[in-house]
């Protein structure tokens, strides 16, 4: 065993688990440890890259989450309004779906991401810096 690895033990919820084996096997990745490892990846390298903006960005936002949460989610972007240019919300049979445009202060971005993403009503949280 590598000695720059350290076990975690943890405990997932059957459906998460099932993605977890699904995608391992759709991806041909050896191991469920290096899928998370690679999703780790993912999230480090997207807040990285979004850290490194100062100043006024625009930047595309996409939310998802379940139509359950929506007075939830739909809260959370209330603090936010002076950033939101453009917003547009639809419910499909998967899941609600929320996009917005954005502009302002890179900091403000920055929290306006992590409010969604940290939020566990959210399922997926991305954003492209233009």
């Amino acid at each position: 065993m590598r000695k720059d690895l350290e076990i975690l033990s943890f405990s997932l919820g059957r459906e998460d688990a099932w993605q977890l084996e699904s995608l391992q096997k759709e991806l041909g990745i050896a191991s469920r440890s290096k899928l998370l490892r690679m999703a780790l990846d993912c999230l480090s390298s997207e807040r990285k890259a979004l850290e490194g903006y100062k100043g006024i960005i625009g930047a595309i936002l996409t939310v998802s989450h379940s139509p359950l949460a929506d007075a939830r989610v739909s809260s959370l972007h209330k603090g936010y309004e002076h950033l939101i240019k453009t917003q547009i919300h639809n419910t499909l049979e998967s899941g609600c779906f929320e996009l917005f445009f954005i502009e302002g202060e890179a900091s403000e971005v920055r929290k306006m991401y992590a409010a969604f993403r940290g939020n566990p009503k959210v399922r997926n949280v991305k954003i492209f810096v233009l």
